[in-house]
């Protein structure tokens, strides 16, 4: 589970990320990210129920995200607001590739 201090928990922080922040997306998730002037990362996984009508499978996903996101982590620069919205062909994809796949799109962009 991701601790409360790595996670965007107010509404008026995420909607500063929608408004202000930049925005990146390959086929499986689309990134928003905004620098937080901060010591910490914070991070946020939307799922919309349209892609994904089963609860159950929405959270699911998202707790294997934000097992993901934890992990990342130590790796990854900190001072950061990011909301990853998982793309539908997300929901199909394996849990090592899927790994894979978000660590990698992180690093690309939190380090440019």
């Amino acid at each position: 589970m991701l601790p409360k201090n790595y996670r965007v928990v107010s509404p008026l922080v995420f909607q500063k990320i929608l408004e202000q922040g930049e925005q990146r997306e390959n086929q499986y998730f689309k990134i928003f990210f905004k620098e937080n002037n901060e010591d910490v990362s914070r991070f946020a996984v939307i799922i919309n129920s349209k892609i994904c009508p089963s609860a159950v499978e929405r959270n699911l996903m998202k707790r294997r995200i934000r097992n993901i996101v934890w992990k990342a982590i130590p790796s990854l620069p900190s001072g950061f607001d990011v909301l990853i919205f998982v793309k539908k062909d997300c929901l199909e994809t394996p849990f090592q590739a899927l790994k894979k796949q978000l660590e990698e799109f992180l690093m690309k962009i939190l380090r440019n």
